[in-house]
């Protein structure tokens, strides 16, 4: 299948390592990816007007190209036509160059900007859900964290301890349950952590863990009474590194396991 990329989608895949875009790599096999002219043209414009320095700017040119060599995408000259389904020229010109080199699809992060029935406009994620096997990463998008976040999980344990690692840093910090069903923090920024009370297996719950540097908290919330009750499991003092990602769903053989 032939699909021609727009110029967000070769960025964040270039920019965003975590992303759905950058998982396109991984249906190369049965996706012909082109780009056209205008889009390489844009995203040095985007790169020129938004990085600091020219050092940055070269570096980000470098990543995108070296991200559409990984997609085999072909280059492919802009086509202009007569039609005008697009509100944008700019849009048309995408539309017609994807329809004229027989694309079955436009991805884009844009859809609502290519109103054409003759072609399907899809995001990443979609697009993987559609050429990749059933996996659990193609149905929950891989969320990147930072120095700050919340992580919100609503569900029900088998056991206290079934959620092994919850979230690690780049920098071998981790937040995780123990076997007892705590939950702790370690790593080498780590400064303080006050571990109060467990996890309780087989009950439904929404957990909160909120963090920022200097802080984290890990709470409880369940209904009582008819009203939201706010519980305290575990506080303490650490910082996070900036790419921080959440271990639940996507680690291999992870231990974890709920009915969410």
């Amino acid at each position: 299948m032939k699909v021609l990329l727009d110029t967000n989608v070769v960025l964040t895949g270039a920019l965003n390592p975590y992303g759905p875009a950058r998982q396109l790599e991984k249906i190369v096999s049965q996706t012909d990816f082109l780009v056209s002219q205008r889009v390489l043209d844009e995203c040095d414009w985007n790169i020129d007007g938004k990085a600091p320095n020219q050092i940055i700017a070269q570096a980000a040119k470098t990543l995108f190209r070296r991200y559409l060599s990984d997609l085999n995408a072909t280059v492919v000259a802009d086509i202009t036509t007569s039609r005008s389904d697009c509100h944008d020229p700019d849009d048309q010109i995408i539309l017609d160059t994807a329809v004229t080199n027989g694309c079955k699809a436009v991805c884009t992060y844009n859809t609502r900007d290519f109103p054409f029935d003759g072609l399907n406009c899809v995001i990443p994620f979609q697009l993987l859900k559609q050429q990749e096997s059933p996996q659990v990463h193609n149905y929950v998008q891989y969320p990147l964290l930072r120095e700050r976040g919340t992580l919100l999980f609503m569900g029900q344990l088998h056991h206290r301890s079934s959620m092994g690692t919850i979230l690690r840093s780049c920098d071998s910090t981790q937040i995780f349950t123990d076997k007892d069903g705590y939950i702790r923090a370690s790593g080498p920024n780590v400064q303080q952590v006050n571990v109060k009370v467990p996890l309780i297996g087989s009950e439904t719950l929404v957990l909160v863990i909120r963090y920022k540097p200097g802080f984290f908290e890990a709470a409880r919330w369940r209904i009582v009474s008819g009203a939201w009750s706010k519980q305290i499991l575990t506080t303490g003092k650490c910082n996070l590194s900036s790419k921080t990602t959440p271990a639940l769903f996507f680690e291999k053989d992870h231990r974890f396991s709920a009915t969410v």
